[in-house]
């Protein structure tokens, strides 16, 4: 079988003396170690950003700032595991980037993992169920809980 692909990533820039790391958009393992360490923190967000089961290119920016704003560890992992960080070293110096180049980083991974139209959950969910099960884990009720916000969120109340 031929592999004829590149990785797409995107570039950014670190200071005035040509720095740069490069960030890849989240695969299924990212979102798997993600999901078993911050399912209960993604709840929320997921329920606030996401409309019919997507969250829209257009509220990543916003998703990204209240991300980087309330959960810094998750954001250090994330750009950490995008970037292909490999040593303690590597990841301190993620966790000391400044909250501008935080955001840009986590902008650039956002839209690199979503589709054209966004970043469709019911199938990452779907994603992350199997792989976790593969692993001979089974989702469990927050992961529940998380699918149903997913499949009800911008449906109409039935109230």
């Amino acid at each position: 079988m031929a592999v004829n692909f590149e990785i797409e990533t995107t570039r950014i820039e670190v200071g005035s003396k040509g720095g740069y790391f490069t960030v890849r958009g989240m695969n299924s393992e990212d979102l798997t170690f993600l999901t078993v360490h911050y399912l209960e923190d993604a709840k929320a967000l997921v329920a606030k950003y996401a409309e019919r089961g997507v969250i829209q290119r257009n509220r990543v920016a916003d998703l990204v700032m209240e991300l980087a704003k309330d959960f810094p560890t998750m954001v250090v992992e994330i750009i950490s595991r995008c970037a292909e960080a490999t040593t303690a070293e590597d990841v301190e110096k993620f966790r000391q980037l400044s909250f501008v180049k935080q955001i840009e980083a986590l902008k650039a991974i956002a839209l690199l993992t979503a589709e054209d139209g966004g970043i469709e959950l019911g199938k990452v969910m779907g994603i992350v169920a199997s792989l976790l099960e593969a692993n001979g884990l089974k989702p469990g009720p927050l992961m529940t809980s998380l699918q149903t916000i997913i499949e009800t969120s911008g449906k109409p109340s039935a109230t």
